[in-house]
Formats: C-alpha cells, sequence, structure tokens
C-alpha cells in the first residue's frame, strides 16, 4: 500500500529524495530540490524538468533500503 502524504511547503518532505508525486494527470517520480532564490521545486526524476501543481507525495522505499 502507498502511504500518501499531502504535499504542504510549510513542512516539505527531505530534499533530493525520490518520491513518487501526484499532479492530478498520473503518478511520476520526482524529487524536491531549492533554486537560486530558495523556491521549492519539484523535478522530475528523468528529465529534471520542473513539475508542478504536485498535491500529494509518497517517499520510495526499495526492497532491501533502509527507511527514514
Amino acid at each position: 500500500m502507498i502511504e500518501w502524504i499531502k504535499y504542504d511547503p510549510e513542512n516539505p518532505p527531505e530534499l533530493n529524495v525520490t518520491c513518487l508525486v501526484l499532479t492530478g494527470i498520473r503518478p511520476v517520480t520526482a524529487f524536491l530540490d531549492v533554486d537560486e532564490t530558495g523556491t521549492l521545486l519539484w523535478l522530475n526524476s528523468d528529465s529534471a524538468e520542473m513539475i508542478s501543481g504536485v498535491t500529494h507525495y509518497a517517499v520510495i522505499h526499495l526492497p532491501g533500503s533502509a527507511r527514514p
């Protein structure tokens, strides 16, 4: 089961951790980063393109990896 967390920019997840994110279109893998102005940006894990409209995220835990 995927544990979805509502995205709150005031309480963001850890930076540069791959997550599954929902935007209302389809789930994609992405990570949260900060630009040169300090703005939080979700970036597509495959293309590093910015993703807008993220409503929920789930941290991806691969088999054998340590959980946070």
